[in-house]
């Protein structure tokens, strides 16, 4: 537990099995229960306020194994972040009304949302959304306002570090765990050193049946397979 929650990648299977010298599937069962208790300490977080900016960025993660003959697919990821406290859910497509879902449920009332030019956002501002919007297709990262959304890509770009460099694929029905496992540790980033003791507090019993949340819902395989 220390290991994992020192560690900016966290641990795989394989690196248990080397540094405690254990069998592959005693070194799985120890990193999964590790896991699934940070994921379920972390949750579903609420971000933003009245006014303050909320960064919303979606992402296409590769390297998903789905449960099909195909092998390896791709998920897609939805992140939101005030600056501090990013909260990230897993959906099924990119239309408005899957976005807006997402929106209502994590973003508190009165928050500035900023999104790029997407189309699926353009009603935001119909539903009582404050949205500043930076337009890429054009060529620009900042927009007139002083927003950009590079709070949200460099959390991307950690986290796809992670799955890339300690993991290479992921297992569909398990991706929630390594998200919210993952987001755990990134939202103590600024006081590290508390990260292990927030883990250890509340060690829970583990249901004899684990399912992820309902707001991080496993992905149709129609939008995994490739």
């Amino acid at each position: 537990m220390l290991l994992f929650t020192n560690s900016r990648t966290g641990i795989s299977t394989h690196f248990a099995q080397r540094h405690f010298g254990i069998a592959q599937k005693a070194a799985y069962r120890a990193v999964d229960r590790v896991r699934t208790h940070l994921a379920l300490l972390e949750g579903v977080r609420m971000v933003g306020g009245p006014g303050v900016p909320v960064y919303v960025d979606e992402t296409l993660l590769n390297g998903v194994r789905t449960l099909s003959r195909s092998g390896k697919g791709k998920a897609i990821l939805m992140g939101l972040t005030d600056g501090d406290v990013v909260t990230t859910a897993i959906i099924p497509d990119r239309r408005s009304d899957t976005l807006f879902s997402v929106i209502d449920q994590r973003i508190r009332k009165g928050s500035i949302i900023v999104t790029d030019s997407y189309n699926s956002y353009k009603r935001l501002a119909d539903l009582g959304w404050a949205r500043e919007t930076v337009n890429h297709s054009k060529g620009f990262w900042v927009n007139e306002s002083g927003f950009s959304q590079s709070r949200i890509e460099s959390y991307w770009a950690v986290f796809k570090r992670m799955i890339r460099g300690a993991h290479l694929h992921v297992r569909r029905d398990k991706l929630w765990k390594y998200v919210n496992a993952f987001n755990f540790c990134y939202n103590r980033r600024m006081r590290s050193h508390e990260t292990f003791w927030d883990m250890i507090s509340a060690f829970p019993e583990f249901p004899p049946k684990i399912t992820p949340p309902k707001e991080l819902d496993l992905v149709p395989h129609r939008f995994l397979d490739s």
